[in-house]
This record gives C-alpha cells, sequence and structure tokens, in this order.
C-alpha cells in the first residue's frame, strides 16, 4: 500500500499538512508528494478525481484507491488504520 499526497508548489505547505507529514514520518510510513501543477501527474489526479489540495490518498499496490481525503485532511491514525497497520 502507498499513501500519496496531493498539493500545490503554488502555496507554502499547510501546517495541518505540514504536521501531518511529520506523524507519517516519525512512524516510518512513506508517502509520495505529488504536485497537482506538474502535468506529469494529471492521471494520477484524474484517477483519484482530486478537485481540491491538499489531498491524501491511501492506494492498493495496483493503484487501487481505499481512502481518499479531500476538503480536510485526516489524523496520522486513521491513515495508520487505512493501511493496515496498528493505531
Amino acid at each position: 500500500m502507498k499513501v500519496l499526497v496531493f498539493t500545490t508548489s503554488e502555496e507554502p505547505m499547510d501546517e495541518v499538512l505540514d504536521l501531518l507529514l511529520t506523524q507519517l514520518t516519525e512512524r516510518q510510513i512513506s508517502y509520495q508528494l505529488l504536485d497537482v501543477i506538474d502535468t506529469n501527474h494529471d492521471a494520477q489526479k484524474q484517477l483519484y478525481d482530486i478537485a481540491t489540495v491538499p489531498a491524501i490518498v491511501v492506494c492498493l499496490d495496483d493503484g487501487t484507491a481505499t481512502e481518499v481525503w479531500q476538503n480536510y485532511l485526516p489524523s496520522v491514525d486513521q491513515v495508520v488504520v487505512a493501511l493496515g497497520l496498528n493505531v
């Protein structure tokens, strides 16, 4: 499973998102940052129907989304549960 973080380079990183990413790192959970401005990520943006950023997607290795958060950010515990890990 993997965690995708959709954000934009046009705005400074939100404090809440920064905290979430720090907490994921502390729990040794890797994530991939995807800039929605970069056209190389258009296919992923469309696949997960990303309309607002920041957005977090937890998906299987084949790309199937199991959880998508937009308009609000999940807690680190919600991401951990979505990954099937112990809280």
